[in-house]
């Protein structure tokens, strides 16, 4: 009988770090990414902490930063654009 197969998903996910580790700490704390002036509705890619992610702000106005890699086909989503608010590839 063979084992399953987990989905691909949680084979590549990392481990997380322990909360005594300082990159955890550092994670979960706040820090700027770039100046408000330079977001505006097209993508803009910035690599924080070494992790590459993609920011622009939504159809209110507001900030939103995320991976930058398409989940679904692994395009850059700085190369998208932003239709109502959601970012496309």
């Amino acid at each position: 009988m063979s084992k399953p197969v987990a989905p691909v998903q949680e084979q590549a996910a990392e481990p997380k770090a322990k909360s005594s580790e300082p990159t955890a700490k550092l994670a979960a704390s706040w820090y700027i990414a770039l100046r408000a002036s330079t977001l505006g509705k097209k993508p803009v890619e910035l690599k924080l902490f070494g992790q590459p992610l993609v920011a622009w702000r939504d159809q209110a106005g507001r900030p939103v930063i995320m991976e930058r890699h398409c989940a679904h086909l692994g395009a850059s989503l700085a190369d998208g654009k932003v239709v109502d608010g959601c970012i496309q590839p």
